[in-house]
């Protein structure tokens, strides 16, 4: 259990901590665009998130069309 949690540890935590991260970081960023006033398409919200996952060394994050379905519901 505590070598688990090591293994966690190194990697930058879970999977689930990690997809969180994406989630906030791809919330931030809307938010950002629109208090700039600028427009958010779907487009973008995948393209925040797959930066972030990739930052993330989430190898097999997709932001996928359910994804974003359940980030925006």
């Amino acid at each position: 259990c505590i070598s688990r949690f090591q293994k966690y540890i190194e990697n930058g935590g879970t999977k689930k901590q990690k997809i969180d991260d994406v989630d906030i970081f791809a919330y931030d960023q809307f938010e950002n665009a629109r208090h700039q006033l600028l427009p958010v398409h779907d487009i973008d919200l995948r393209r925040w998130s797959l930066k972030k996952a990739c930052e993330l060394n989430l190898r097999d994050f997709e932001a996928s069309h359910t994804w974003l379905l359940n980030f925006k519901y």
